[in-house]
């Protein structure tokens, strides 16, 4: 009550493929969208006042899997893909500051991710960032069944944890349990957490499906 209507409009402007070429909103700012030949965006820019791009390039290969983006600020990601399955096998994000991101992905034969790695180097004292780890396992029903990870940063930075799942026979998640241990992450010194968590379901037609409780029998 006694307050003014306020009215705002967002605008979208289509090609004759269906395709958003430009966005007005509400602030006036107009974005407007760039394609390749194939169809694919390949570039977005924004105008209010002035111009400024959001991206500035999105390469692709053949098959239309992106191989190569550009930000604004610098940013570049390029992606690469294993040649038999077309899954993405390494992803690199280089800025001013030098690589933060070296990611290597390995898959086995069903193509579940078993594993991904930062390789990326160390950063400088005091800055954020580091190495990871992950690797993952599943049972023969191919559900996660475990996970396993480790980070190693600057100035003697470290922290790992280790995650296993149970299920029953209708799929549901009946136990999680994980530990984390971590030194000079959050704060000086070191914690060790984590939890083992129990899920009940409800028993009466049609709520088999139905969490009915959560229980940790083993915090830390």
């Amino acid at each position: 009550p006694n307050q003014a209507v306020a009215t705002y409009v967002t605008q979208w402007k289509y090609d004759s493929h269906n395709r958003l070429l430009e966005m007005i909103y509400p602030d006036e700012e107009k974005v407007t969208y760039g394609y390749n030949l194939g169809g694919q965006v390949d570039h977005v820019r924004g105008y209010k006042s002035y111009g400024y791009d959001y991206v500035n390039k999105i390469g692709y290969d053949k098959f239309e899997q992106r191989t190569y983006l550009k930000y604004c600020n610098g940013a570049e990601t390029f992606y690469s893909y294993d040649p038999a399955r077309r899954r993405l096998q390494n992803l690199v994000v280089n800025t001013k500051a030098g690589i933060i991101m070296d990611n290597a992905y390995s898959y086995d034969a069903v193509s579940n991710v078993l594993g991904i790695k930062n390789n990326a180097p160390l950063p400088q004292s005091g800055k954020a960032g580091g190495q990871m780890s992950h690797s993952y396992s599943y049972d023969p029903l191919y559900r996660l069944a475990s996970a396993t990870g480790t980070y190693k940063g600057t100035d003697n930075k470290s922290a790992s944890y280790t995650l296993s799942m149970g299920y029953d026979n209708m799929h549901r998640i009946t136990s999680k349990k994980q530990h984390l241990s971590q030194t000079g992450v959050q704060f000086d010194g070191t914690l060790n957490a984590g939890y083992e968590l129990v899920y009940t379901y409800g028993s009466a037609e049609g709520k088999k499906f139905q969490l009915d409780n959560v229980r940790d029998i083993n915090y830390r």
